[in-house]
């Protein structure tokens, strides 16, 4: 089963190493406007992609394993620790990739997210889109 899972985070790793730094901007982009002008309102995909909740999730899994130092959960806050860490796709990319196995302790700060999310996109997948299940998939 170690194996399995190794193999499993090899994919992702090479993933996210595959992902166009366009999509990454997309993706920073989408939660700029999305998120902001809407408030918690709208989702990624269209109607039927990934709801708010998921991006907020997403977003603090990605503060948590990359040290980001969050004060609170709100999604302001969120978003613009966030929109640091997308600022410059091929260090993120690369940073993330790079990263050992996650901590005792990160793992239980990210298990609501993973726990919480559906695996099972639905909808056409936009750019911002395949960034988000790119980042969902090397964080499960």
């Amino acid at each position: 089963q170690h194996r399995t899972l190794e193999g499993q985070l090899q994919a992702a790793v090479e993933k996210l190493r595959q992902l166009p730094s366009e999509k990454v901007l997309q993706m920073r982009s989408y939660l700029e406007h999305g998120l902001r002008l809407a408030g918690a309102a709208g989702t990624l995909g269209g109607q039927n992609g990934v709801g708010p909740e998921s991006l907020c999730g997403l977003m603090e899994c990605l503060c948590t394993v990359s040290d980001e130092q969050l004060t609170s959960r709100r999604q302001d806050e969120l978003l613009t620790a966030t929109r640091r860490l997308l600022q410059d796709p091929p260090a993120l990319l690369d940073r993330l990739a790079k990263l050992p196995f996650a901590s005792a302790s990160q793992s239980r700060r990210l298990a609501p997210f993973l726990l919480s999310c559906d695996s099972s996109w639905r909808g056409h997948l936009s750019e911002a889109g395949q960034c988000y299940e790119a980042l969902r998939t090397w964080l499960s």
